[in-house]
């Protein structure tokens, strides 16, 4: 493993035992509807620091296992949100997303970027040759959608300091995948 993968791992270690500790001790707590649990916001957090380590390794096919732990952590978000949140309801998911975005529907949104973020890890995990053989544009959809979402996701359930965190995270993320971009594989 090269020096850039030891400290993304060590990175996302320090990161999970920080956040993740409150997402384990809220699934051991009975369902809520407590939209404010911190757990929730941690959960996120960590889910969103994932991504930002793995994605610049991922858009040129390496780094399977911080990809995967990221995707996992997402996962493991909306189980905490669902838990803590919305008492594993669906439609009490949907109503949050409605009161917060305005489009209830837009949960399907989180459900597909986890979904897809999981199959991409799953694959880069399986297959890293063939991975990197995709074609460009199924890698451009890939992780622009995972970016878009991330922004969003943001802008719309962190509308405080974070977003400005977020934003200071993202532009150098942008600039090191364009500059990158060239270096990856066809």
């Amino acid at each position: 493993m090269a020096t850039g993968g030891r400290v993304q791992s060590i990175a996302l270690a320090a990161l999970t035992a920080a956040l993740g500790r409150h997402g384990i001790l809220a699934l051991i707590e009975p369902p809520g509807e407590n939209l404010t649990h911190p757990a929730i916001r941690a959960t996120a957090w960590l889910a969103v620091a994932a991504w930002a380590l793995g994605w610049p390794r991922a858009w040129r096919g390496v780094g399977a296992a911080v990809w995967l732990w990221g995707a996992l952590a997402a996962v493991f978000h909306v189980a905490v949100a669902m838990h803590t949140g919305h008492t594993w309801s669906h439609a009490a998911a949907v109503r949050h997303t409605e009161e917060v975005s305005g489009v209830g529907a837009g949960v399907w949104v989180n459900y597909a970027f986890v979904a897809v973020w999981l199959a991409d890890a799953t694959w880069l995990a399986a297959s890293a040759a063939s991975y990197r053989r995709r074609p460009r544009g199924v890698a451009w959809a890939v992780h622009g959608f995972l970016a878009f979402v991330v922004v969003n996701a943001a802008v719309i359930f962190a509308a405080d300091w974070r977003v400005g965190l977020m934003w200071a995270v993202m532009i150098p993320l942008v600039s090191l995948w364009t500059r990158e971009n060239g270096e990856r594989p066809a």
